[in-house]
This record gives C-alpha cells, structure tokens and sequence, in this order.
C-alpha cells in the first residue's frame, strides 16, 4: 500500500543547526532552541504549504510558476546567488522527451508509469516528469542512455539541472564537447535529487550535448536527470 500510495514526509534524526539539517535533508523546520527537524518529502508543494507558519529553511529553491512554464518564468537560488532560467534543453513535461536520444532499455520519462516497482520514495523532482534508468518492472538490471539535443555555449551562461540516483563509476550524466566527455556528475546513492550549476564560459562558442547514462546492472545501478536548463 505505502508503495503504490507514496509518503507525505521521511523524517531524520534531529539537529542542532539548520547546516546540520540540510546536510542531509530537503527541508528543515525550527522546532525549538537548538532544535531542527531534517526532512524529505516528495512533494515539494506539499511541504511549503504544510510547514508554512513555521521558521522553516529548503536546501535549494528552484521556483517555478508551474512546471511546464516557459523557461524564463524558472530562477534558481543557490548558495547566496541568484540564477534566471533562459532555455530548456530538457523539462520533461510538455513533452515526453524533449527530442532526447534514447538507446538501450534502461531510460524512461517517470510520468509515463504509475509505478516503479521497488523504488524508495524520490525527493525533489520539478514536476511528474523526468528521465530516470530505474526501469518499472526490471529495477536496476537494464542499461542504456539518453543524449539531448545539441545546444551551443555561451560564455555567461550556466548549464544547471537536478540529478539522483547511484554514485558508481557506470552511471551518471556528462557534458559533451563535440563528442568528448569535459565533465561528469553521478548521484549519492539517494533517490533525493540535488542541483548542479555548471559555467559554460570555457566551451563559449562550442557545440555542447548532456548525456545520462546507465552501464551498471547492480544495486544502484540507475540514475535520474531533472529540469536540464541554461541560466544566467
């Protein structure tokens, strides 16, 4: 039942400092001296409205008017700075993939199933949809990649999006230069998705792709990719 129907909240040990909490959590709600309530949720709006009346902190705010808004209408707040959405490479919402390439079995668009079967409860997705290698019926088991569509650089710009999933060295995502790997990024071993902003200043000019990939059959052995945007 709790896997069909989902959990409001995953509630973590108290801490002493709000920096405790979020070191480990979505969200943390001041409930005495000294005291703050880590927590997870996988419902962001949920969890705003609830704690609404209380001293309460959020690890990053990337706000949005509504998830399919244009990209413009997105900003990014992020350790003391202030980041404006420009375009999308990929939001997974007003259409399934966004022109994505998909190879082998693993990726899929979240919003497409009802369930995936075994999965722990994800925290901080932008909306149903988003590409995730945990397959609904084989977990872990399938591989395969999605390669977004080519985007060129500009030099004060920022490539930012919200990844999950395994930390092992056969899943992540990564930016390609003209085909060749510059950079990588893979999750925590966590189903808590987490912000990346990445400076576009050394490729200015150059032909760039995201690319999330899945070459690990084992436990942990997907990864989720979320709300691909350029800022600035």
């Amino acid at each position: 039942y709790i896997e069909e129907r989902g959990t409001n909240i995953v509630v973590l040990p108290p801490t002493d400092t709000v920096e405790q909490a979020l070191s480990h959590a979505q969200y943390a709600v001041h409930v005495g001296p000294n005291l703050w309530m880590p927590f997870d949720s996988p419902n962001a709006h949920w969890a705003l409205g609830s704690f609404s009346g209380q001293t309460f902190q959020r690890n990053y705010v990337f706000v949005e008017t509504h998830p399919t808004a244009p990209s413009d209408n997105h900003f990014l707040h992020l350790d003391g700075s202030l980041y404006f959405g420009e375009r999308f490479i990929g939001d997974f919402e007003s259409d399934d993939l966004n022109g994505w390439r998909i190879e082998g079995d693993a990726v899929t668009n979240h919003s497409e199933f009802g369930l995936y079967r075994g999965q722990q409860d994800i925290i901080g997705n932008i909306g149903p949809g988003f590409l995730t290698s945990y397959h609904p019926t084989e977990r872990d088991v399938p591989t395969g990649s999605a390669t977004s569509p080519k985007f060129v650089a500009e030099a004060d710009r920022y490539l930012a999006f919200l990844i999950a999933g395994g930390k092992g060295d056969g899943v992540g995502a990564r930016l390609l230069v003209d085909g060749a790997e510059v950079a990588v990024w893979r999750g925590q071993n966590t189903e808590r998705f987490s912000p990346v902003i990445h400076p576009l200043a050394d490729f200015a000019g150059k032909t760039l792709r995201l690319q999330l990939f899945d070459n690990e059959s084992g436990g942990w052995g997907h990864i989720m990719l979320d709300h691909v945007i350029i800022l600035r």
